[in-house]
């Protein structure tokens, strides 16, 4: 029993830190929001300084995760959990890096409160962040039926970066807009899709985690 007790102890420090995890990576992309929408460039300085202590987390997770497979020889149930949670830290670390550099392409770019974005572009970190927050809540809540409808929202932003790409490239054929900004606005477009990507990786783990089941490549067949 007093095994049982230590390990769910550790087990418990473990969500701990993916939780501090969690909320670390989704602080980092709104106060990125900010920093774009209204011009607070002096958030930025605050993201890297966040960025660390997420690196620092997900350290923590790992040694832990090693620490309980090798003390306490866990059931299969456990076992899923351990994996999901090294998997979970490497995304959301990911996440926190992607922000970063969003956030170095925000400092490139010219006269940020008066630069107009497209449209698309404001659509598409509208639906990245509720993407990432609908993630998190399924990994914290172990939901697949959340898991799954986040496989279709990733495919509308998919579609979004594509509309954005070609509007960095009919701006830059045409000579319209600052090149610098439109490079910028792409480079921090493709971020926000890889963040999508993480988050449906995000997913994935929960399925695994609660079901058992890979359900990455999806559309492979063996």
């Amino acid at each position: 029993m007093l095994i049982k007790r230590q390990m769910d102890d550790d087990l418990k420090d473990l969500s701990n830190l993916l939780d501090d995890m969690e909320k670390g990576c989704l602080s980092m992309l709104e106060k990125w929001l900010d920093a774009v929408l209204e011009g607070k460039e002096n958030l930025i300085s605050e993201i890297f300084d966040m960025e660390v202590e997420v690196n620092r987390c997900q350290m923590k997770v790992d040694d832990l995760v090693w620490k309980i497979m090798a003390l306490y020889q866990p059931a299969a149930s456990e076992l899923r959990i351990l994996i999901g949670a090294i998997k979970i830290a490497e995304d959301l670390e990911r996440v926190g890096d992607e922000v970063c550099a969003m956030c170095r392409r925000t400092v490139e770019l010219a006269n940020i409160a008066q630069l107009e974005f497209p449209g698309v572009f404001i659509e598409m970190r509208t639906m990245v962040k509720t993407l990432f927050k609908d993630s998190i809540f399924a990994v914290k809540k172990l939901d697949p039926e959340m898991a799954e409808s986040i496989f279709i929202a990733d495919n509308a932003i998919d579609d979004a970066f594509q509309t954005l790409f070609e509007w960095a490239r009919n701006s830059l054929e045409n000579k319209i807009g600052n090149t610098d900004n439109i490079l910028a606005v792409l480079s921090m477009g493709r971020s926000l899709e890889r963040i999508a990507d993480h988050a449906t990786n995000l997913a994935e783990i929960t399925i695994f985690m609660k079901k058992g089941q890979d359900v990455r490549h999806h559309c492979l067949k063996f």
